[in-house]
């Protein structure tokens, strides 16, 4: 076994006995938000109320959640999408379940970008263990990076095979389920792909169809118009909190002055 591999497995069983126990044995934000918005789907529950705080809290506790506070905003209308049909186990083990599947996104991600750049496994491995808040953030918490991250790894796989409205479409799914692959459009647009371009908007039109249909265009309406906005401007969470890792957060707190909550910007 090379320095490189062995270095490699190493950090991985660091990474198991920590990050990844903690997420396997303990139930923390952010699964429980997608959880319960996922048994809520399943209830037929309107849209518009899973924006509302004290609301959502209150069906959080219903779902088994207890001692743990959650809210929805500002996910999009599919977000939860994924976790549906995890939504019939305990909570716990519906999260032991996305874990699972998040070490196989990510060992599919390994190889993908492996088999495009040249580069061995290993050695990117050992990259993605250097980023470990990042890694141990998603499998303690639950969230929802290393399923976007194959997603949009997946697009650029394909994009490289020449295969742009796969990749395109791909996009637009990551676009429908977070807003994440957004910007896709207008770089497709700009290489004047085309393809691309028509599969990323096939994946968004579907996505809409969808929530319609699981919704009713009124909730959908509600999310365009009220939550969307107010996501996009940073409203949803304080946004002058140092401790939320976001871009808008550092720059409100850095230049821009608010009496209370933030009075001495930088």
């Amino acid at each position: 076994m090379t320095k490189a591999r062995a270095l490699a497995v190493l950090m991985f069983v660091i990474f198991l006995a920590t990050s990844f126990r903690k997420g396997w044995t303990r139930n923390e934000t952010d699964f429980p938000n997608y959880y319960t918005a996922a048994v809520l789907v399943r209830q037929g529950a309107p849209l518009h109320d899973f924006y509302d705080w004290t609301w959502f809290q209150r069906q959080m506790n219903y779902a088994g959640i207890e001692h743990q506070l959650g809210a929805y905003l500002p996910q999009t209308p599919m977000t939860m999408l994924p976790i549906v049909p995890l939504a019939g186990f305990p909570v716990q083990t519906a999260k032991q379940i996305w874990l699972a599947l998040n070490l196989a996104f990510l060992a599919a991600t390994l190889w993908m970008l492996s088999r495009a750049t040249q580069i061995r496994i290993e050695h990117i491995a050992i990259l993605m263990f250097l980023g470990y808040g990042s890694i141990q953030s998603n499998f303690r918490l639950g969230q929802y990076y290393v399923f976007l991250l194959f997603l949009l790894t997946l697009a650029f796989y394909c994009l490289d095979r020449g295969k742009a409205a796969g990749s395109g479409f791909l996009c637009g799914v990551a676009f429908g389920l977070k807003l994440y692959g957004g910007p896709f459009l207008l770089y497709f647009a700009v290489k004047r792909n085309w393809k691309a371009v028509a599969g990323m908007m096939t994946a968004s039109a579907l996505a809409m169809i969808t929530a319609i249909a699981l919704f009713g265009w009124r909730d959908v309406h509600f999310y365009a118009t009220q939550i969307l906005p107010r996501s996009l401007e940073g409203e949803v969470i304080d946004p002058y909190n140092s401790g939320i890792a976001t871009l808008t957060t550092l720059l409100r707190r850095s230049f821009v002055m608010e009496p209370d909550l933030n009075p001495h910007p930088l």
